[in-house]
């Protein structure tokens, strides 16, 4: 018996049947392939579809192999074998099933997150196929696609239309929350209550009734109504049986027995939550509500420490500083406020920063208003005979000025400081901190200057590691990239735990990056970024190593980093260049329709991002790479009225233009080019290109008109020009 046969056997013992076969041996073995299929034996499914195609090959079944075959490869997730089965397939030649062949190649280009052709596909099954079971399925794959590419509105319209139109309760059910979830990250509580109202009312016996009862109960809490609030969480944990999902009721129900003031019946929900992050966050904001905040600060650096990573991360430093702040660490407090401020984004986690602002204003107040505190100090020097008290007071005037940047006003005093008592004990403090006010205004040569004084004066100063740390920055900013990679290693290795490690580790690499040094600058991205416990740091280490791989071609690795990144750090500021990136990394790899949804998602959602014009221009000139001269122009011209201008994108403009045959605004653009360009070497180029353009014309005379004012310009093309010329009047 041959293989074939053999897997025949195997899957009909599974299947209950018996082994024989009519005279129709092709009917058979297609049979026997489909019930191998809809009993889930996909790997089967495909060796027999194999065989199949190659021992029937003028079947006119091959169409319905091929689709069994596709849809064998999707549940095996090979998507892209998947989606090159069913490109292979006419639709004309599908008649029967043409609307499944493009609803699974937008499920299949789904599943690789390539949306644009989601959409395409499952526009052409819901446009052409009205009638088509998998219509509405199609449908939820576009409002999908929305979604993911952060298309709302759109996305929301065809939830909606899928709620309230479409027949299957299982589509209706999967649309409902996920308009749920789309009006819950934009805070539209009045419209949840309303569709949550509509589901009850209308599937009695559904499946999300929990989720209903969860997000109504969310609703109420945001709205500060928590007795609703705690009746609706009761109703979902009644209901459901997911562990996961239990947790964030039991934090819902938890949170608003807090806000009630009901402390047992809050401490009993925490208590609940099996997951240890959930609980950790809850049992911190717990302590934190009933006012002990040392087991507040206790859980809240366990969770922290636990687990950095955590989208709530924000809300618990915040937590930290507000707790810090009430047990009086107001220096510590100002810096939990800022590391939130510094650190998160605005758009994803608004309230949570405007809190964190509020908590760095009652920071300044209870340290003392500016103008106050300095004032008391002035008042403490000038009524005291005290040496060191005078000192002490100046210098707390010069660092309040220094603070608040009066540069001026701090380097007046600690200069009145120093001729005063030269050789007081604050010394080795007010020169560091004038040598940074220089080094503030690019005095780099005075601030070195006095830095290293300072590092062979005071040796055991306990500012050396600082000094030591500034020395090399500025080599690094006069680019004396070779004594500041040799400073910087040095000070990595003497001070590992030095507040400064990380951005010295972070400005090492940018030494490395400076001369070349990939290999070197590679191993040791690899070695030390999982270490960098400042997030931001981290960040911008992560971008620069995502940029040398981009810089020396190693366009794989780039692309590895810039998922990882977008992955950890969803909420960076450092997102759109990011993005940027990877729309520059998959245009160098030629994967062109990736590279456009990048500069596509720049240009949609950071339009006030400093990558915003590089977005708008590089897609202009992806398009014109492709040969889509008319995409081009329109980014082109966008550029251009947003005052992104350059002469370079002139040209680039004109050359589409003439590719487009608009031969006028084609010469209009040369023509501004070669009158307002200060560079000859512009003028020339733009002439020959306006020359060429009236020869094609017929314009004779203009052409030789033009070639003149090159000849006239005296560059080295005035020799093309003059024969140009010549070839011309010959031919009159």
């Amino acid at each position: 018996m041959d293989r074939k046969k053999i897997v025949i056997s195997i899957i009909l013992c599974f299947l209950g049947l018996s082994l024989s076969y009519s005279a129709n041996y092709e009917d058979d073995d297609l049979t026997v392939v489909l019930r191998s299929f809809s009993n889930g034996f996909y790997g089967a499914s495909v060796y027999l579809l194999e065989e199949f195609l190659k021992d029937y090959p003028q079947s006119d079944k091959i169409p319905l192999a091929k689709i069994t075959l596709a849809k064998s490869f999707y549940h095996k997730k090979e998507y892209l074998k998947a989606i090159f089965c069913l490109k292979e397939l006419d639709p004309a030649g599908c008649v029967d099933f043409a609307d499944e062949v493009y609803y699974w190649l937008a499920k299949s280009s789904f599943a690789i997150e390539s949306y644009q052709d989601v959409i395409k596909f499952a526009l052409k099954t819901v446009d052409d196929y009205p009638d088509s079971i998998l219509f509405w399925e199609a449908y939820y794959l576009i409002a999908r696609s929305h979604a993911e590419t952060n298309n709302l509105p759109a996305a929301e319209d065809i939830f909606k239309k899928i709620v309230f139109s479409s027949g299957g309760t299982n589509i209706k059910e999967r649309a409902c929350l996920d308009l749920i979830e789309l009006y819950y990250s934009r805070k539209k509580y009045s419209d949840i209550k309303l569709l949550v109202s509509y589901y009850l009312e209308n599937n009695p016996g559904g499946g999300l009734l929990d989720r209903a009862y969860f997000y109504r109960g969310e609703c109420f809490y945001h709205e500060l109504e928590y007795a609703k609030a705690v009746l609706e969480y009761k109703k979902a944990l009644n209901l459901t049986n997911d562990e996961r999902f239990r947790d964030s009721i039991y934090q819902g129900m938890g949170l608003s027995y807090l806000s009630k003031g009901d402390y047992d019946e809050a401490r009993s929900s925490f208590d609940n939550i099996k997951g240890e992050e959930g609980r950790l966050l809850s049992r911190g904001i717990y302590y934190f509500k009933t006012e002990d905040y040392s087991k507040a600060l206790r859980a809240i650096d366990m969770f922290l420490e636990k687990f950095p990573k955590s989208r709530k991360a924000p809300l618990v430093y915040l937590y930290k500083a507000e707790s810090l702040y009430h047990t009086g660490r107001v220096n510590d407090a100002l810096c939990a406020y800022r590391r939130v401020v510094d650190n998160f984004d605005q758009y994803s986690y608004s309230s949570i920063i405007n809190n964190a602002y509020y908590g760095i204003a009652w920071c300044y107040l209870k340290r003392g208003d500016y103008k106050k505190a300095i004032r008391i100090f002035a008042n403490t020097a000038r009524n005291t005979d005290d040496p060191t008290v005078w000192i002490s007071s100046k210098i707390q005037i010069a660092d309040v000025y220094r603070e608040a940047n009066y540069l001026d006003e701090a380097l007046v005093l600690y200069e009145e400081i120093l001729k005063k008592y030269p050789h007081n004990i604050y010394y080795d403090y007010i020169q560091f901190h004038v040598a940074m006010i220089f080094l503030n205004r690019g005095i780099w040569d005075e601030a070195v200057s006095i830095l290293l004084k300072l590092r062979e004066d005071f040796p055991r100063s306990g500012l050396i590691p600082e000094i030591s740390y500034y020395i090399n920055t500025i080599y690094l900013g006069k680019k004396d990239f070779s004594r500041a990679e040799e400073g910087l290693f040095e000070f990595i290795l003497k001070y590992p735990e030095h507040s400064l490690s990380d951005q010295a580790k972070y400005l090492y690499a940018k030494t490395l990056l400076n001369q070349r040094k990939y290999r070197q600058v590679f191993l040791f991205y690899n070695k030390e970024i999982p270490g960098i416990k400042e997030a931001q740091i981290k960040q911008l280490m992560f971008l620069d190593k995502i940029k040398a791989c981009f810089d020396s071609d190693e366009y794989s690795k780039a692309e590895d980093a810039a998922k990882i990144f977008i992955k950890d750090f969803p909420d960076s500021a450092k997102l759109p260049a990011v993005y940027l990136l990877l729309a520059k990394i998959y245009e160098n790899r030629n994967i062109f329709l990736k590279a456009e949804h990048f500069y596509n998602l720049i240009i949609r959602e950071y339009p006030d991002n400093e990558v915003f014009s590089d977005a708008v221009i590089s897609l202009g000139y992806l398009f014109k790479e492709v040969k889509d001269f008319e995409r081009a122009v329109v980014y082109f011209k966008k550029a251009i009225d947003a005052d992104f201008d350059s002469f370079n994108l002139r040209f680039a403009l004109g050359f589409c233009l003439e590719k487009l045959k608009s031969f006028r605004e084609a010469l209009e653009e040369y023509s501004d080019i070669a009158r307002d360009s200060p560079e000859v070497d512009d003028k020339v180029r733009a002439y020959f290109r306006m020359a060429r353009i009236k020869e094609r014309r017929d314009s004779i005379e203009e052409a030789k008109n033009i070639y003149r004012k090159i000849i006239k310009l005296g560059s080295e093309e005035a020799k093309i020009a003059r024969k140009k010329l010549q070839e011309l009047e010959t031919a009159d």
